[in-house]
């Protein structure tokens, strides 16, 4: 996607340290972690989801059928 492997690094570790992920080590391959969203990031992400998809309506209420077909 375009992102150094530093700056997921430093936005995974602001995540944890917000306590919005855990990372765990991978039982099979400790050169992987694995990462994980808490409940508080879950429950963020549910309403990120929400307001996303009540977004997308708004917009899409304004655009026919015609023009969403050219």
């Amino acid at each position: 996607i375009g992102l150094k492997p530093s700056t997921i690094s430093i936005t995974l570790k602001k995540m944890e340290r917000d306590g919005l992920i855990v990372r765990q080590n991978d039982e099979n391959d400790q050169r992987m972690s694995r990462v994980y969203l808490t409940e508080h990031g879950q429950c963020i992400a549910d309403k990120l989801y929400a307001l996303s998809d009540t977004t997308y309506q708004l917009l899409m209420n304004d655009i026919s059928e015609e023009e969403l077909a050219s």
